[in-house]
């Protein structure tokens, strides 16, 4: 296969998941995990449901790949400060209003969370991949190194400790 040839392939496919996420994402918001069904999804990116498992395997799995994309797409990560020079108190402060900023400019977003609130006793829905490492690690592991919060058990953190779908909304 001539590299014109892998071009428009690897675009076909960008296009295509593209359109799953971004159906996926307005049937969650409208119905949450429960309520969508992947057949809906398929209708509603005007593909064949045989292609949304192609690149998902479950429809927890393409749960997770929205609220990814979601995160990836609108969550500024780059808030200026230095962490090295921050106590505590100002750091939370920095983060909460980043938090409430985020969900005022991402409201499906927070209406996936909060169905994923209502509906994840029922089946883990919290995360958003294996590979995620929490967004605030490395300035949690600063404050710990720091002894501005407790290192417990000397036990470093961990994504499973900082996973920001399970922090509580500004809903």
């Amino acid at each position: 296969m001539n590299n014109e040839k892998k071009q428009i392939k690897k675009t076909q496919r960008l296009n295509s998941l593209e359109k799953i996420i971004t159906a996926a994402r307005k049937i969650f918001v409208n119905s949450g995990f429960f309520g969508a069904s992947m057949s809906q999804i398929a209708k509603e990116a005007k593909l064949n449901q045989a292609l949304i498992y192609h690149y998902f395997s479950s429809k927890e799995e393409l749960w997770k790949a929205v609220k990814k994309d979601a995160l990836d797409k609108s969550f500024n990560t780059n808030i200026e400060y230095d962490i090295k020079t921050l106590e505590l108190k100002d750091w939370l402060h920095i983060i909460i209003k980043n938090r409430f900023n985020f969900y005022k400019q991402n409201p499906d977003l927070r209406i996936i969370v909060t169905w994923e609130k209502i509906q994840a006793q029922k089946i883990n829905l919290y995360g958003i991949d294996k590979n995620f490492d929490g967004i605030f690690t490395k300035d949690i592991k600063e404050l710990q190194n720091r002894n501005i919060i407790e290192d417990r058990k000397s036990t470093r953190l961990n994504s499973s400790h900082t996973d920001i779908s399970r922090m509580p909304s500004s809903a």
